[in-house]
């Protein structure tokens, strides 16, 4: 057997070679699989110490939990979800994740197991919405394994694989505000032209008082807090200046 500073390496019976470590805690591990040669062992371990060193070590008898095991435990001890997003996220589970990772081990999942994946969705015409939406609950969800121990770096390094492709927007000129403006009913010109012209989100403009606007000293009064959260419904409750139309 040979030893070092960290660890050692051990010839078996059936020629191969064994690596064995102690971690932090003192617990003593033996790597899962040997090794042909002296060197690889060597190798293996000299990567284990750095990776206890970087902090990005993981215990490899967690990583053999299988990713429909971990994906339940990590709903089940999932808080403040919305009933309708904890119902996106099992469906998306149940017909996107599940298929392929669930019989998975976490130690098993590795950036070209998520290519594949994606790839094959693509393939199978899941629009490119659906594959972002379950690229990006995949990640969550073996981030949670990585804080917990269980992954030491996440698989989930696809550069724009979570980005959502945006509509096409369009917008509609200043000859088509006015005659929209000139065609409804006259109470809500105001309105047609203020939305237009400022960017205000419709709880902005529904929540919007005339004692709010000031149109001398653009852009316009903030609104209070309270209506924010009562009318507007803005997250934060936090006003924001409107801004007043242009002359």
């Amino acid at each position: 057997m040979s030893r070092r500073r960290f660890g050692s390496v051990r010839r078996l019976p059936s020629g191969r070679w064994q690596v064995r470590y102690r971690t932090g805690d003192g617990r003593q591990h033996t790597a899962q699989e040997t090794f042909a040669t002296k060197t690889a062992a060597t190798r293996h371990l000299a990567q284990v110490e750095t990776d206890l060193g970087r902090g990005q070590w993981s215990d490899p008898r967690l990583g053999r939990t299988t990713f429909s095991a971990w994906a339940a435990r990590w709903e089940a001890t999932t808080v403040n979800l919305r009933a309708n997003t904890r119902a996106a996220y099992r469906n998306l589970l149940r017909r996107y994740l599940l298929p392929t990772f669930g019989p998975m081990r976490l130690a098993d999942l590795d950036a070209m197991a998520v290519r594949s994946w994606l790839a094959k969705l693509e393939r199978e015409g899941v629009g490119a919405s659906t594959r972002a939406k379950s690229y990006r609950l995949l990640s969550r969800i073996l981030g949670t394994a990585i804080e917990s121990g269980y992954l030491a770096r996440s698989p989930c390094t696809i550069r724009g694989a979570a980005a959502e492709p945006a509509p096409e927007m369009r917008f509609a000129t200043v000859a088509e505000v006015a005659a929209l403006a000139d065609a409804i009913r006259p109470r809500f010109r105001a309105l047609v032209l203020v939305a237009a012209y400022t960017g205000l989100r419709w709880g902005e403009l529904a929540g919007l008082r005339v004692k709010w606007v000031d149109l001398l000293h653009r852009p316009g009064s903030p609104w209070p807090s309270s209506s924010w959260r009562s009318v507007v419904g803005w997250p934060s409750g936090r006003p924001r200046p409107a801004p007043a139309c242009a002359r």
